[in-house]
């Protein structure tokens, strides 16, 4: 028999969403994807230039196992400016990506059989990771305007409750939460002793106005103490194969997860984090411009859906996804949004994440991650695979 734990987690849907979509483009097909969850620009040639000369100068052996301290140093720096927590570097632990660190984070605090909630519509790896270190995700739905569920989070915490996992802007939905919101949840976490927020802030960056980033952690010290903030380097700096992430907590939950990341992983990439020294530090022009870019795009798909009232969504505050209501177009020749990703797929040529994946039966994911062209087409490309599904 192997490993039950293995046994009982799902796959990514995700991944298997593009890896399909590979294989179709591999057989010749003309294959449009809504399903990418990395931004389609390249990484900025400043920062590639510095992983280039990380190389020519040989820092290409092991680091600090948390990270070089001028990389952790400038992270202090970069979170105080931008959210304004004041960290110390031994506070800071620089993982493989974001993913690495959040489950650093669960492995640190939560225990075998106690209960991590988990705020819905939310990014697939969290409930597999609470399960794969033996505890019980709970998942919590938001309301239809994907505001803070707070009665939810109040009547779901019990002695038993160890964690609350959060993510703003959201991946799949595009929500920010709203200061006032995050103030709410705040004071529901610290009324119970030994509950802490992981809070996955890895989009922080791609906000559109006027929405505005609020990091739970900074709203007061006690707050501060019982945060893993997780954050890295993919989305904002278009980073996504450099593999860098990182987690900021107090010292005592800091030390934990550096202890179980030398057991894991050891350090992250020497020559990725040298990168980073530059993308820490890049002019915040070059983001917005790849900012403003997302904003036409999700203006583009505005108009489409606007023009489709029977289909319901949330206009996204950040990311780059729409999270959208197809429960007209369920229930007859597809029965669910695993069904109606796939026909899309076979039908129209264009890959999309259905909603079961982040646990919102009906909802299809749609991001805006690509260019103005590939949406147009991919757009047009829907419109007639679902005139023909209600024929």
């Amino acid at each position: 028999m192997f490993s039950k734990i293995a046994m009982g987690i799902g796959e990514s849907e995700t991944i298997k969403v593009a890896d399909i979509a590979r294989k179709l483009r591999e057989e010749g097909k003309d294959i449009i994807s809504f399903a990418v969850g990395e931004p389609d620009f390249d990484t900025p040639e400043i920062i590639k230039t510095a992983g280039k000369d990380a190389i020519d100068s040989g820092f290409t052996k092991y680091t600090d196992l948390k990270g070089i301290k001028k990389l952790r140093n400038k992270i202090c720096q970069k979170l105080k400016r931008d959210n304004n927590l004041t960290y110390t570097d031994d506070e800071i632990v620089v993982s493989n990506g974001a993913k690495h660190a959040l489950f650093n984070a669960l492995c640190a605090l939560v225990n075998p059989g106690e209960e991590v909630l988990i705020v819905a519509p939310a990014w697939v790896s969290y409930v597999e990771q609470v399960k794969l270190i033996g505890a019980k995700p709970v998942i919590l739905n938001s309301p239809d305007d994907l505001s803070m569920p707070v009665e939810e989070i109040k009547n779901n915490i019990n002695s038993n409750t160890k964690a609350i996992m959060i993510n703003s802007p959201s991946n799949p939905t595009g929500k920010v939460y709203t200061e006032d919101e995050l103030k709410a949840l705040a004071e529901i976490v610290l009324q119970h002793e030994n509950l802490y927020v992981i809070s996955d802030e890895i989009y922080e960056k791609i906000i559109h106005k006027p929405s505005v980033h609020v990091s739970i952690a900074s709203l007061s010290p006690e707050i501060k103490d019982r945060t893993v903030v997780i954050n890295g380097f993919s989305k904002a700096y278009a980073m996504t194969g450099w593999r860098m992430g990182y987690s900021a907590s107090n010292i005592q939950i800091a030390k934990l997860i550096a202890k179980i990341q030398s057991h894991m992983t050891s350090c992250p990439c020497s020559i990725s984090q040298y990168a980073c020294l530059e993308a820490v530090e890049l002019d915040e022009q070059e983001i917005t411009k790849m900012v403003t870019k997302f904003e036409q795009r999700r203006k583009i798909l505005e108009d489409f859906f606007d023009k489709k009232p029977e289909l319901k969504y949330t206009k996204p505050d950040g990311a780059f996804y729409f999270f959208v209501d197809f429960s007209p177009y369920i229930g007859k020749k597809v029965k669910n949004s695993m069904e109606l990703s796939m026909y899309l797929m076979e039908k129209a040529h264009i890959a999309v994440t259905a909603g079961s994946a982040f646990f919102k039966e009906n909802y299809i994911r749609i991001s805006y991650a690509t260019s103005e062209k590939n949406i147009r087409e991919g757009l047009s490309r829907l419109d007639k695979a679902l005139k023909e599904l209600n024929e």
